[in-house]
């Protein structure tokens, strides 16, 4: 998630989900992390070039749409 280039969040959004029983087998440690600052728009640009190349890569023969 971005905002501009001032901030991003990047990481797991599972945890807006999570179980929140630590004795569950199914509970796992979900976490995500905010950068915000001068250094923030290095890594908005850099979240964007791997959007971009997944929207140029070529679609797989036979899938589905």
């Amino acid at each position: 998630m971005t905002v501009d280039e001032s901030w991003i969040v990047e990481g797991s959004f599972n945890w807006l989900s999570a179980l929140r029983d630590r004795d569950s087998d199914f509970q796992r440690h979900e976490v995500s992390f905010l950068y915000r600052g001068k250094d923030a728009a290095i890594h908005v640009g850099n979240a964007w070039k791997e959007v971009e190349a997944l929207r140029r890569k070529p679609e797989r023969e036979g899938s589905r749409e």
